[in-house]
């Protein structure tokens, strides 16, 4: 025996059962409804447009600008047996610079400054040592360009450094 209702059932696909008629988005009509509301489009637009460029210049005053001033200093040395040797050891001329030259330099400096805080906030001078290199990279930082100060300060560094170096070279 056969039974009809079986042979008319057919097998639901998903697409077909999720399907429905209310579910499409017309284009046109989406369109339509963005220029019916292009004056509320607009007014937001125009808020965050003003809102943005306020908050933009109320920062100008915050943000400040600084120069950086670097040199390098070249540790002497000679070649023995494919092997260079530092005619100064890199390490020493680097605690050199750190806690010897620049503290002297810098009270220098601030000896011909009347506001010794202003000098401390002005300058930041770094000494530092690539890593099996015999360079020494001496950094300082101004807020002003051209900064006579920044340089005075860091060829006085230099030249002190390269005059206690050249006792080393001397006595070799």
């Amino acid at each position: 025996m056969k039974n009809k209702e079986l042979d008319e059932i057919k097998p639901i696909y998903i697409y077909e059962a999720c399907y429905s008629p209310e579910n499409e988005i017309n284009l046109l009509d989406l369109a339509l409804v963005l220029i019916r509301r292009k004056v509320l489009i607009g007014i937001i637009l125009i808020i965050f447009i003003t809102a943005g460029t306020f908050y933009s210049l109320m920062q100008t005053d915050t943000v400040t600008t600084t120069y950086d001033y670097e040199t390098s200093i070249f540790i002497g040395s000679r070649t023995v047996n494919n092997r260079t040797i530092y005619l100064e050891p890199p390490a020493t001329l680097l605690s050199n610079i750190q806690y010897i030259y620049i503290p002297f330099f810098l009270s220098n400096l601030e000896k011909k400054h009347t506001t010794p805080a202003t000098l401390e906030k002005k300058y930041t001078i770094s000494a530092t040592l690539p890593k099996n290199s015999g360079v020494i990279i001496l950094k300082t930082s101004s807020t002003e360009a051209d900064d006579a100060d920044a340089i005075n300060l860091l060829t006085a560094i230099s030249k002190k450094a390269i005059a206690d170096h050249g006792k080393y070279y001397e006595s070799i």
